[in-house]
């Protein structure tokens, strides 16, 4: 196997290779595919498979799953305070909103319905405009949670909340589209 030297560091750098494994600059040596040829085809055939589901669904069927997902996952798998949170002196890390209570199975609840109703039924303007409502009112609580924080608090909100809000956000947006 041959080597050469790189103009940068002087580090011995195998032929084929066309960075550096020292200092990362290029060696001139042609780079070689990234992905495998059946890695490559498959990528490509979910990337299309992708594209026509969306298709299929259409934008606000695929934006509504998309919200309802963000909800669902800001709500129970992320953490909602990027701060630890203590209770009684009990250090309770840094937890996922899940964890507060009810409110939280409320929104999980709610994020579950909105995210799958336009699926299941053709919303009338009437359920359009409940989605919307409801859809309103989380966003109202999830802004309450965030200017409910006294002014200098050392809680500052985390992915898990800013997930919760966009998913709702989505939600809001697909429900409301369908009101006109």
């Amino acid at each position: 196997m041959e080597s050469s030297h790189c103009a940068s560091c002087a580090t011995a750098v195998p032929s084929s290779a066309a960075f550096c494994p020292s200092c990362g600059s290029r060696t001139g040596a042609p780079a070689g595919p990234l992905l495998n040829p059946e890695a490559e085809r498959a990528i490509r055939a979910a990337t299309d498979s992708a594209k026509a589901a969306v298709a299929n669904l259409g934008l606000e069927k695929t934006l509504g799953i998309a919200g309802g997902l963000l909800g669902i996952v800001g709500v129970t798998a992320l953490p909602f305070y990027s701060t630890p949170i203590s209770l009684f002196g009990v250090d309770l890390g840094s937890v996922s909103f899940i964890h507060v209570g009810v409110s939280a199975d409320l929104m999980l609840i709610l994020a579950i319905i909105l995210g799958v109703a336009p699926l299941l039924l053709n919303l009338s303007r009437a359920a359009a405009l409940a989605g919307f409502g409801l859809g309103c009112a989380a966003l109202g609580a999830m802004l309450l949670a965030f200017t409910g924080l006294p002014y200098g608090s050392s809680v500052t909100l985390g992915t898990g909340y800013y997930c919760t809000v966009i998913g709702f956000a989505l939600l809001t947006y697909v429900y409301g589209r369908g009101t006109r």
